[in-house]
């Protein structure tokens, strides 16, 4: 294993115990600053990758897990760490997306950045194709994405939309679901439950 790798791995793997040690009691970890944030949401979206179950699709590489991030440049540089990382025997690869049709064979999506109307149409596009969507909004009412990061004070949480997330195709692990803030977000406007 290469140094750079080994020190990646190292770094992870300690705030991957940083996120979920905070998270037993409560959903949070402590809100760093901005860079140290964002590597923190990505140490997030690993968990997330690990405890969600996808579709098997022909449109989807299935030897690797394809992690696409869309937005702004900070998000771009700090997910890198995500990048060749173990998720259930699978190698996640880290993918910048500047288009929203280049969306289409990701497994999770990261979006911030972005003006909302046009998080419409590429959440729209993402239930399609089975796509774990992770937004950054002050709630995920105002989201149409399946996981939703907020800050509470000096807090970092996450919530989930099971609506979505079964809309998307995607079933999410009870163990994630019992940390996330749930919403359902949608029932009552499609007359689904």
């Amino acid at each position: 294993m290469t140094t750079v790798k080994h020190y990646k791995n190292r770094i992870l793997s300690f705030m991957i115990v940083l996120i979920f040690l905070p998270a037993l009691s409560g959903n949070a970890a402590l809100r760093p600053n901005l860079t140290d944030e964002y590597q923190l949401k990505a140490a997030f979206t690993l968990n997330f990758a690990r405890l969600t179950q996808w579709p098997q699709t022909p449109n989807k590489p299935q030897e690797q897990l394809l992690i696409c991030v869309m937005g702004n440049e900070l998000l771009k540089s700090t997910f890198s760490i995500i990048n060749e990382q173990n998720i259930n025997g699978k190698q996640s690869r880290l993918k910048i997306i500047t288009r929203r049709h280049d969306i289409k064979t990701c497994h999770i999506l990261m979006i911030s950045g972005i003006k909302q109307s046009n998080m419409r149409q590429i959440f729209k596009l993402s239930r399609q194709h089975n796509i774990l969507t992770i937004s950054e909004l002050p709630d995920i009412s105002q989201s149409e994405a399946v996981v939703n990061f907020i800050d509470e004070g000096n807090k970092i949480k996450f919530q989930i939309n099971h609506y979505h997330a079964r809309q998307s195709g995607l079933k999410i692990s009870s163990r994630l679901l019992k940390l996330a803030q749930i919403s359902s977000h949608n029932y009552k406007k499609s007359g689904r439950e």
